[in-house]
């Protein structure tokens, strides 16, 4: 996992630039909610790949192996954006390890905490299983022409991003807090127009974009 993280975050081409714009909701009280929150989570994304050539029906296992890889390394990436955040003293809480946070779900499920399985849990349960003031979901659905491509090893393909460009990211993250149990902050944005160079380096652009427009900022 570190060695793919480290790949993503290492420099790489980009060959266009994101537009559209992004749609931010943040709940009328969230100021009460920044102060009162310490520590946060964030789960592994529902990642979702599109592909206008090929025939999904016929990679569906090999499809959702690598949407589940992606799950976590995008959750991972989030989790860098933070963290460089919080090294520049812009975020007021605390985020939970991911290794820790997936240990937990794991270990209290007693199968892998996939976004598939903590999308049938409540807001609550999975808030009670770590500990934490708020939990952050992520949504990733990346567009792109994989033509031919398929087969054992489409994961591992899309995970070193050996596949054409990507044609259009679609991000969506949000904040649900535990006691609240409801979404205090959400933001959604459809990256398109500017072809970047893989899912990685297009999910990178747009979390970073994310990022930006984060809560619990210090004042």
């Amino acid at each position: 996992m570190r060695r793919s993280i480290y790949l993503v975050l290492a420099p790489f081409l980009l060959v266009g630039l994101l537009s559209g714009c992004a749609s931010v909701y943040t709940a009328p009280d969230l100021r009460s909610y920044e102060s009162a929150h310490s520590k946060l989570a964030v789960l592994p994304f529902d990642v979702t790949f599109d592909s206008e050539y090929m025939d999904a029906k016929a990679f569906a296992t090999e499809l959702e192996q690598a949407e589940i890889q992606h799950g976590e390394l995008f959750q991972g990436m989030l989790k860098a954006e933070l963290l460089n955040a919080q090294r520049r003293d812009l975020s007021s809480v605390e985020f939970q390890s991911n290794s820790e946070t997936n240990a937990l779900l794991t270990g209290a499920l007693s199968k892998p905490a996939t976004y598939k399985v903590l999308s049938t849990m409540k807001t609550s349960e999975v808030c009670k299983i770590l500990g934490v003031d708020a939990v952050i979901f992520g949504y990733m659905k990346v567009r792109r022409p994989l033509e031919s491509y398929g087969g054992p090893n489409l994961a591992s393909q899309l995970m070193v991003g050996l596949f054409g460009k990507t044609k259009q990211a679609h991000i969506r993250l949000s904040i649900h807090g535990c006691e609240e149990n409801k979404i205090i902050w959400k933001y959604d944005h459809i990256a398109k127009g500017g072809l970047l160079s893989s899912p990685q380096s297009a999910a990178t652009a747009a979390l970073r974009e994310a990022v930006s427009a984060f809560p619990y900022k210090r004042n």
